[in-house]
Parts: structure tokens; sequence; C-alpha cells
């Protein structure tokens, strides 16, 4: 992987510009739009938030499993958890454990998904805040 150094606001600009049009010469023009994603550490690999604590996927199974149930017996005892938790009106949507870990991933908890932007400004947030 290639990688740059970035040193200002502009460097960013210019390199997410050279990106997106394809015209790194070691890049071929791009077919979709460029998913952008930050890493506060670079240390981190592209793992998710929870495959970083585990060892196995059995592991990482069962964290998950408990993680969204207690997230899901957390939150359902606050009166207005409605308003809290953005999951859709269709009472299918509150048995979906995917829509609980986009949700759970919204509030830091460790979930087995990457967070992606279509906006490079949001990769950069994340790459430059701290933990």
């Amino acid at each position: 992987m290639k990688k740059f150094d970035i040193n200002d606001y502009e460097d960013f600009e210019n390199i997410i510009s050279y990106a997106s049009a394809g015209t790194l010469s070691w890049q071929p023009k791009p077919l979709f739009e460029p998913l952008y994603r930050g890493h506060s550490k670079k240390t981190y690999q592209l793992k998710s938030g929870i495959a970083r604590c585990c060892k196995s996927a059995k592991e990482i199974q069962e964290l998950e499993e408990n993680l969204i149930n207690d997230f899901k017996k957390l939150v359902t005892n606050i009166s207005d958890y409605k308003n809290i938790i953005h999951l859709n009106e269709e009472i299918s949507d509150y048995e979906n454990d995917w829509r609980w870990l986009e949700q759970m991933q919204h509030f830091r908890i460790p979930t087995r998904l990457l967070d992606w932007s279509l906006k490079p400004e949001i990769a950069l947030f994340f790459a430059v805040e701290s933990d």
C-alpha cells in the first residue's frame, strides 16, 4: 500500500483530489466513488473494534451476543429509548440485530462493523481525533 505524508490540509486536499480522479500513477481510474476510512492509530490494522480485542471467531461471536443483549436491556429500560435509538418504527427493525449493531457502533461500542465514509473529511476527523 502506498503511503503519503500529509502535513497540512492542502496536502490532504491534493491527495484526495488525485485519488478521486484516478490520477495517481499506481491507481487505475475508479469505477465507483471511493470510500474513506480514518484510523487514529497507525498501528491499527483494517479490523473491526471487536476483532481487535478478541482472538477467535468464537470469542467474537460470544462477546457480540453479550454486548447486543446488554445494550438492548440498557436502552429499552429508558422510557423514551425510541428517541435515542434511531431504528424504524417497524417492530421487525427492533428485532434485527444488524440494526442494533449499527446503533452500538454509533455509541462506540465495539462491533464487527467498520465505519466508512463517502466524505474524506469524515475519515480525516477520525484519523486525527484522540481516543
